[in-house]
This record gives structure tokens, C-alpha cells and sequence, in this order.
């Protein structure tokens, strides 16, 4: 029994006792958008979009003409949406 309580109580320390997320600094974040920049994160980000969406397309589209037509629609709107998001992806990952 006191094997089990023992184990139950290091699990327990173990979960409460993670160690708090540190910023980086300056200089490391400002090293970490060089290097970003460097592998062209962003130009990946964007290449990447149309291929998530055409590759999602037909669990959507299911063989339905009227909805494959918007779905291309919609498909270039949700391009131009996340464009204003990219700094902030890039930004994670050199938080990151």
C-alpha cells in the first residue's frame, strides 16, 4: 500500500511542479526571425493554404457541382483572410 502511495504522490508532485514557460529575450527572438526568414516560413505558410483546401475539397464538395463552384469561391476569400495573420504565425514560431 505504501508503495502505491508513494507512486501516486510522485505522479502528483510531477504534475503540479512543470516549470513556468520563460520568455525569450530579445536577442533570441531577433535570432529566431533571421532564421525564419532565412527557411522562408512565410512563403511556406502561404504556399501551404491552397494545398490544405484542395485537399479538403472533395470530403466538402461530396460530387455536388453547386457546391464545388463556391467552394473555389470561397477558397480564394479564405486566402486573402489569412494574410493578415501570417506575421502572427511567424511570430509564434519564433516565440516558439
Amino acid at each position: 500500500m505504501s508503495k502505491r502511495l508513494m507512486i501516486i504522490g510522485v505522479m502528483f508532485l510531477f504534475s503540479i511542479s512543470t516549470a513556468p514557460a520563460q520568455t525569450p529575450s530579445p536577442e533570441a527572438l531577433a535570432v529566431a526571425r533571421s532564421l525564419i526568414s532565412t527557411m522562408k516560413l512565410t512563403d511556406q505558410y502561404k504556399a501551404l493554404l491552397p494545398v490544405i483546401l484542395m485537399s479538403i475539397k472533395p470530403a466538402v464538395v461530396q460530387g455536388r457541382p453547386e457546391i464545388e463552384r463556391d467552394y473555389d469561391a470561397m477558397a480564394a476569400q479564405i486566402g486573402d483572410a489569412y494574410a493578415p495573420y501570417y506575421s502572427s504565425m511567424v511570430d509564434s514560431a519564433a516565440s516558439l
